[in-house]
């Protein structure tokens, strides 16, 4: 840092402080304070060019230079730039410096250089500069004792931060702790889920037990109202009408069983027919309900009834096991056939609509679709005269109409505009991309940067048009495809198209 004053003086004027000054960051030498003429000559420069120096000096280290506009506010704004910044003030040893500095002889005490060189014509009180100076020193005493605070602030924000910390561990071991009770409480949810279901299959197996042991009841008291009958009856009329009596309720009984094992076999031989559409249902995944099937089928062992099954009590068991397999996947199957039933009406609206459109296509009428319908008609709002490929171009070799068709795709309905038009028409179909969906707008900007003709023996030699961005798009769109009569010549070249068979070699 340095500081100075800039004097003028001549023989007949008294000297004059015509400048003060301040340069933080710079240390003044004598090529700043002289100025050179020609000859080699030198003299001192004057106070307009000094400080246009010192300004430059200051800008090329960053900081600005500070002119006091009088001696008090010199010495106030000095003593703050040399006593900030974390520096130990020694005002004394400051004034020594600055007289030293100053002055052309030494002058032995402050109160001469103070009222030779600083004070105004209105003398101040050097017990004013004596506060100044212990003011500063008070300021960093206050400046040591915020430092100091500021230490420990900090430190009480590193515990701080440490607190905030645990009590963000606290609440993440309790939220991990009210988690594993609500998996507790899920876990025993689904026990007791599994033991009412259990429960449900016991009280079905109980009231089958119950019904077969009524028609027992029943029978046995058939056969004791027979015997009773034979008791009663004499002779051999008699006992032969006890002997009927006993035949008609044994066929009773095994019709009645009969049937309900006949019943109990088709439920199963229809379970067990799903396996046969196993690649069908892959997506469903029941690979459970596929396994206890299997089980099903092979313990039948190709028997029907009265010798089906071998094994009645383990019959049952893989019964029931199948029947929980398939109660587990009712809903996906459910929801699965919802989705069927609702993409089959899709597809027969889609069926009708084509239908529609191919006898309208038939009568000489074209079909479009309506999503590229609803297209043009927007172009249409907008001044643009929209054409469908398909309303200005034909197909004029009918042998090559379906593989040309099949090539085209969507494109048959791509729609021209005129080039000026494209790119608003490209716009109004990605700002509607929803209600457009699969529609498409021809750039015919490009298409008439286009070369003109197409190669013989190409596809595009088979549509005739009168739009000629028609025949361009038709050019870039068919012409390198090439045709081939035989799938001999399709096989043998890059890219061909066949008539009777939609391929591209290539």
């Amino acid at each position: 840092m340095s500081v100075g004053l800039c004097i003028e003086a001549s023989a007949t004027d008294e000297a004059q402080v015509v400048g003060r000054y301040i340069a933080p960051g710079i240390r003044i030498d004598t090529d700043l304070l002289v100025e050179h003429l020609e000859g080699n000559q030198q003299r001192s420069a004057p106070w307009t060019l000094v400080r246009e120096r010192l300004e430059l000096a200051c800008s090329a280290k960053g900081t600005a230079l500070i002119r006091p506009d009088g001696p008090r506010n010199h010495i106030r704004e000095y003593m703050r730039q040399l006593f900030t910044g974390r520096r130990h003030s020694d005002p004394e040893r400051f004034v020594r410096a600055f007289v030293m500095a100053l002055s052309f002889e030494d002058m032995r005490s402050v109160e001469g250089f103070v009222h030779n060189f600083l004070l105004a014509k209105n003398d101040i009180n050097i017990g004013e500069l004596r506060e100044s100076i212990q003011r500063y020193r008070d300021i960093q005493k206050d400046i040591h004792e915020l430092e100091r605070r500021l230490g420990a602030l900090r430190a009480l924000a590193e515990l701080v931060a440490a607190f905030v910390s645990l009590l963000e561990r606290e609440e993440i071991a309790r939220g991990v702790a009210r988690l594993a009770a609500l998996i507790e409480a899920g876990t025993a949810l689904l026990a007791n889920i599994k033991e009412r279901r259990d429960n449900r299959a016991a009280v079905d197996d109980t009231q089958r037990m119950i019904d077969r042991c009524d028609d027992e009841i029943k029978s046995l008291r058939e056969r004791q109202e027979s015997l009773v009958a034979q008791s009663l009856a004499e002779g051999v009329a008699g006992k032969r009408a006890v002997v009927q009596s006993e035949l008609k309720a044994v066929e009773l009984a095994q019709a009645e069983i009969s049937k309900r094992l006949q019943a109990r076999f088709l439920a199963v031989a229809r379970a067990a027919s799903l396996l046969d559409h196993r690649e069908q249902l892959a997506s469903l995944k029941l690979g459970a309900l596929f396994q206890s099937l299997e089980a099903l089928k092979k313990k039948s062992g190709g028997l029907a009834p009265p010798r089906w099954p071998r094994e009645p009590h383990e019959m049952e068991e893989l019964i029931a096991g199948a029947r929980e397999a398939a109660l587990v996947n009712v809903e996906k199957i459910l929801d699965r056939r919802d989705n069927a039933i609702a993409q089959r009406r899709k597809l027969q609206e889609e069926i009708a609509d084509l239908v529609h459109r191919r006898d309208r296509a038939r009568a000489g009428q074209v079909a479009l679709d309506d999503r590229t319908v609803r297209l043009m008609a927007a172009l249409q709002r907008e001044n643009m005269r929209p054409r469908a490929l398909c309303q200005v171009a034909e197909i004029i070799d009918a042998d090559w109409r379906e593989a040309a068709e099949g090539l085209l795709g969507r494109d048959r309905e791509a729609i021209l505009v005129e080039p000026e038009h494209a790119s608003r028409a490209v716009e109004i179909l990605r700002s509607g991309r929803d209600s457009f969906r699969g529609c498409r707008v021809v750039n015919t900007r490009r298409l008439t940067e286009q070369r003109s003709g197409f190669e013989t023996g190409s596809l595009a030699t088979v549509f005739a048009s009168e739009d000629p961005l028609a025949m361009a798009f038709i050019r870039f769109r068919t012409g390198q495809v090439r045709l081939a009569d035989t799938q001999a010549v399709l096989l043998g070249v890059a890219a061909r198209l066949c008539a009777t068979v939609l391929t591209i070699a290539g």
